[in-house]
Parts: C-alpha cells; sequence; structure tokens
C-alpha cells in the first residue's frame, strides 16, 4: 500500500498515478499499513493509498524459453516491465509446510497453548479473589448495605439480625490448575524446543545424574533451536548469500582493498564467476565446543601419526593441511588470530620444507630401531671375538711361558747333575791322583831306601831328599 506521492517518487508519470484507483479491485488481503493518512480521512490526494503490485514472471520469448520479467502494476494497469537476471526476494521460514509458501512461525505452535494458560490464569485469579472475598447473602431491611459493600479489613456491618448475613463459600481450584499449567509449560516446551532445561539447569536436577546424561539433555534441548537455524541457513541465507554475490559481481566495477585477518587483499569481482555454489557453516548443529576440540584433537592425533610413519610425501596430509588443524583448534578453543601462536605456510616455505625432507633420511623409525640393534648385535659379536682371540692368545702365550720355564728348568736340572756329575769326578780325579801320589811316594820311598841301601848315599843326602819327599806329600795332600 502506497501513496500516489510515493509512486511518483518511485518515477512513474503523475498523469498516470492520479488515474489510479484507490479502490482494491484485484482483493488484496494483506494487512494494511496505515498510518495517519487514510483514505477515508485525508483531504490530500497525493496521499491516498493505492494497492502497489510488484511480481515476478516467467515468460515465454520467441526461442521457446522461459525468461524472468519483473511487473509492477496498479488497479490493472501495468505500470512498468523489465527483464530480470534474478528475484530479490527471499524467505525464511523456522516450519515450512509442504506445496506452501507461508509456513508456520514460533507463534503458530504456542498461540493455543498460550491461550489455555492465560483462560486458566484468568479463572485462578478470579477464583483467588472470590475465595478471599467471597460473596454474602443478606436479608433485605435486616442489614446496612452500605456498611456490607465496604470491604475494608476490621471494617463494622450494621446489622438487625445475627442471622441477617449468610457466607458464601467458594472451593479453591488452585491445586487443579498448577498441574495443568506444568502440563501446558511441557508441550510448550516440545513444541518451540525452548525449555528450562535450554536456560539453565535446576540443583535438583543435577542429584545422582552423570555429566554424559546432563550434557545429552542439553544438546535434546537445543535441537529445536539447531533445526530451525539450519533451516535458516538451507533456505533464505544460503539464496540470499547467492543473491548478494550476484549483485556484487553485477554493479561493482573496480577494485576495493580489504584487510583479511590482518592482510591487504585487492577484491576485484568483475573477474569472479557469479554461480558460485554458495555453502553455509551453520554454527549449531556441529556440536559444542567441547565436542569440536575433542574432534580436533582427535584429528590432530592421526595426522601426527601420518606424518610420522610415512613422511611429508605422504598420500594423506601434508605440513600445511596438519598447520590448518593446528589453527582450527586454536580457532575453537577461543583466540581467533592462530597467526600469533604457529606460523602460516606459503607455497615457497612449503616447497623448501619437501625439499628438505626429500634430502632426509626416511627410514621408518622402526627399521632405524632394528638396524641400530642388529648393529649393536655385530659389534657385540666382534667385541667378544676379540675378546676371545685376546683370551686364546693369553692362554697360547702361558702355556708357552710355562713349557719355556719347564725347559729351562730341565736345562737347570741337567747343569745341576752335570755340575754334580762334574764335582764327583772332579773328587774321583782328586782321590785318583791323591791315590798315585801315595803309590808314586811310596814307590820313591821303597827306591829311595832300596838305593839307599844299594848306593849307600850319604845321610845327610838323604834326609834332604826325604824332606823333599815330606814336602811333596804335603803339597799334594
Amino acid at each position: 500500500m502506497l501513496t500516489r506521492a510515493q509512486l511518483v517518487d518511485m518515477g512513474y508519470d503523475k498523469a498516470i498515478v492520479d488515474e489510479l484507483s484507490t479502490d482494491d479491485e484485484l482483493g488484496y488481503t494483506g494487512e494494511r499499513d496505515y498510518d495517519f493518512n487514510n483514505n477515508d480521512t485525508t483531504a490530500d490526494k497525493s496521499q491516498e493509498l493505492i494497492a502497489y503490485y510488484e511480481c515476478y514472471v516467467d515468460i515465454g520469448n520467441d526461442k521457446g524459453q522461459a525468461v524472468k520479467h519483473r511487473v509492477c502494476y496498479a488497479s490493472k494497469k501495468i505500470l512498468s516491465q523489465e527483464e530480470i537476471d534474478y528475484v530479490p526476494f527471499y524467505s525464511l521460514c523456522p516450519f515450512p509446510l509442504p506445496h506452501q509458501f507461508y509456513g508456520q512461525s514460533m507463534a503458530d505452535h504456542t498461540m493455543d497453548l498460550q491461550f489455555i494458560k492465560s483462560t486458566i490464569m484468568r479463572q485462578m485469579l478470579d477464583n483467588l479473589y472470590l475465595t478471599n472475598n467471597s460473596r454474602v447473602g443478606a436479608v433485605e431491611g435486616q442489614v446496612n448495605l452500605d456498611d456490607l459493600l465496604n470491604s475494608t479489613a476490621g471494617g463494622i456491618i450494621r446489622m438487625k439480625n445475627p442471622n441477617a448475613i449468610v457466607p458464601m463459600q467458594v472451593q479453591s481450584s488452585a491445586g487443579q490448575s498448577f498441574p495443568m499449567l506444568e502440563y501446558l509449560d511441557n508441550e510448550q516446551a516440545k513444541a518451540t524446543g525452548v525449555s528450562d532445561m535450554s536456560q539453565g539447569l535446576d540443583p535438583n536436577v543435577l542429584q545422582n545424574v552423570s555429566a554424559t546424561a546432563v550434557a545429552a539433555l542439553t544438546a535434546q534441548s537445543q535441537g529445536k533451536l539447531e533445526l530451525i537455524a539450519r533451516i535458516f541457513a538451507d533456505t533464505g541465507v544460503k539464496d540470499l548469500m547467492r543473491g548478494i554475490l550476484h549483485l556484487v559481481c553485477k554493479y561493482q566495477d573496480q577494485p576495493r582493498a580489504m584487510a583479511i585477518n590482518g592482510k591487504p587483499l585487492n577484491i576485484d569481482p568483475r573477474e569472479w564467476d557469479n554461480q558460485y555454489n554458495v555453502s553455509i557453516n551453520v554454527g549449531l548443529g556441529n556440536g559444542t565446543g567441547s565436542e569440536k576440540v575433542a574432534m580436533l584433537q582427535m584429528i590432530l592425533a592421526k595426522q601426527e601419526q601420518v606424518l610420522q610413519q610415512y613422511g611429508l610425501a605422504n598420500p594423506l596430509v601434508d605440513i600445511k593441511q596438519y598447520r590448518q588443524t593446528l589453527a582450527k583448534f586454536i580457532n575453537a578453543s577461543g583466540y581467533r588470530d592462530d597467526a600469533q601462536f604457529i606460523k602460516e605456510i606459503d607455497d615457497a616455505g612449503m616447497a623448501q620444507v619437501m625439499e628438505a625432507d626429500a634430502k632426509a633420511d626416511k627410514t621408518p623409525p622402526e627399521v632405524k630401531a632394528s638396524q641400530a640393534i642388529a648393529q649393536a648385535e655385530i659389534q657385540k659379536a666382534q667385541m667378544k671375538q676379540q675378546t676371545d682371540a685376546q683370551s686364546n692368545q693369553l692362554k697360547m702365550q702361558e702355556l708357552q711361558f710355562k713349557v719355556q720355564m719347564e725347559q729351562q728348568e730341565l736345562a737347570l736340572q741337567a747343569k745341576e747333575q752335570e755340575l754334580d756329575a762334574s764335582k764327583e769326578l772332579l773328587k774321583i780325579q782328586q782321590e785318583r791322583a791323591k791315590l798315585e801320589a801315595d803309590v808314586a811316594l811310596h814307590t820313591a820311598e821303597l827306591q829311595l831306601k832300596e838305593k839307599a841301601q844299594n848306593d849307600k848315599i850319604d845321610s845327610e843326602q838323604m834326609k834332604n831328599m826325604v824332606n823333599a819327599v815330606d814336602k811333596i806329600a804335603k803339597i799334594n795332600g
């Protein structure tokens, strides 16, 4: 509903706009947004409201193809018509209905329950009012009605007869109303997904309940909200992002400098493709923050295992992907700028890392360990062989030494025996020489005696000869 002045401001000819009828001959059923200007009261023709329609339809051309057109009309008169390439309207509905444009809102699921709750609450209050200030029956002419109508606490009621007033007891219905209200709250929580569990846990609920059960209850309470958020993302928001991208690519005719993560970046939509498939990442529906961190920890551990076991040239993960996982882990922990913790890797840095990895020893750790163990065993065997050889050599040297000692001992014994034999021979020779000397001396004495007798040698000469013989005997003795 637009005024004639608004239609003129939109660019339509004033003469054509003045001829438009204010009656909605097409049966407009929408809500009329009347303000202080109304068709029934205004005297200014420029402020009269007219039903203005903006329609988007597919019209066939000469080639038999359907082309989208934008058609604007009022009072069965087409005001403008043009060919377009997109429809700038997008619908967001939390509860869509099949084959219908208008679905249901959160209010559609709760209006009937809220009406019942309001009715019960009003009835409870009426019952409470009547209970605290109940009606009474009075005998006409026996009670002062002014005193009876004044319900001041402690007030006096003048009456002529003690039985002139009869109280009308009203039974309290609060005991039956509160369970009904609780039941309606439960039904409303089921219909909307918003419950006390999603707002804050009751301490009584936490008694004798494990952490896993509490987490499951919290996740269930958020299920409806996550569903609505995902419906918004996969329907209207997705189409809206495509429309914005289409408009940017169509109408922005010069590059624009932007700062993304603190780095300058020139954006030129003229070089873009306007048929991108926009992907929506919804903050809900992918688990809680702790669940995301746990999942990233599992992915990080698997990536580290692959990198350690197969190296950087493996077909599953590279060092850049490992860096991205670390960045996601930091972002999930609440830090937006991951560059202050880990450096970014560009193509040049990636090439250097791959070149260094290609030159590095890629022998698996278990093979290296086995080789080290085998080398140690070989060295141990060699050392044992050398030790055994040295031990055998020492034994041979010891045996040779023993043989030499025994030979020397035998030679010494032989020399001793030879010496003993020489001593015995010398002794025998000495005894023999002595015996021969005695025999020679005795023979000489006999010869002297015989010669003396024979030759009658002078006694003095005989005596000298005897003395000489005695000296010789002493010397030989």
